[in-house]
């Protein structure tokens, strides 16, 4: 008796044929045979060095894992076995009908498990697709949170031209500070002048504010306010 029996049970005779075969390909050990429970459940038996066994049941689980779910049943590793695995498994060898029908088959067999291997695979795309869309819908959401809306653009105009017009009245507000300022010295200078002088400078401007013919019959003070507002408006 060699050292060690492994045991998989699955669902179906496609995932013990594919369980025998990654074992044997595996591991180098010997194949006793396969047994029918009941219900669709199929057990395979192998035999072998401990770790030969191990490594074998391993790669059969994860063979039939890859035909879909519900198929690997169970898988286990007996060391060192006080039972005779021929009194569960039959080890007798197929007759001739027998292995025409397995021949015959094989190949469905074989078409039904890449169909449940395709099946897997457009699973796992359709997965990778849908976590895929979910990642772009998450950026598109974060993306419309962090980009402005509209009323915060308008906001945004609103408080630019509220600062132009800021800018442009303290601009206003110095001009119209020189303006008075220049008034001041000017109403200063016209005071310690002759009417004669005044008069005389109100006749050489181009836009006085008052008729020239009466330049003559206007008081000093009057005089003084008309230069004053033509030179200002002039400037």
């Amino acid at each position: 008796m060699k050292q060690a029996i492994g045991m998989i049970e699955t669902q179906g005779l496609i995932g013990l044929i594919e369980a025998a075969d990654a074992m044997l390909k595996s591991s180098n050990v010997h194949l006793l045979g396969s047994t029918q429970v009941g219900g669709g459940i199929n057990t395979v038996m192998i035999e072998g060095d401990v770790a030969a066994v191990e490594a074998a049941i391993q790669s059969a689980k994860a063979s039939v894992s890859l035909l879909g779910n519900n198929i690997l049943l169970c898988g286990h590793v007996i060391p060192r076995p006080e039972i005779t695995p021929e009194t569960f498994v039959s080890c007798k060898e197929p007759n001739a009908t027998e292995k025409q029908q397995m021949q015959k088959s094989a190949p469905f067999e074989k078409a039904a498990g890449d169909q449940a291997k395709e099946q897997l695979k457009n699973s796992e795309q359709t997965s990778e697709i849908a976590e895929e869309k979910g990642t772009n819908q998450q950026k598109l959401e974060k993306e419309s949170v962090e980009s402005p809306t509209v009323s915060e653009k308008i906001l945004k105009v609103v408080k630019e031209e509220l600062k132009q017009e800021e800018e442009m009245l303290s601009e206003q507000s110095k001009v119209q500070s020189v303006k008075s300022k220049s008034k001041e010295q000017l109403q200063e200078k016209f005071q310690k002048m002759k009417v004669a002088d005044l008069r005389k400078l109100a006749k050489e401007q181009k836009e006085f504010s008052r008729p020239k013919k009466e330049i003559y019959h206007m008081s000093k003070a009057k005089l003084i306010q008309a230069l004053i507002d033509s030179l200002i408006i002039n400037e």
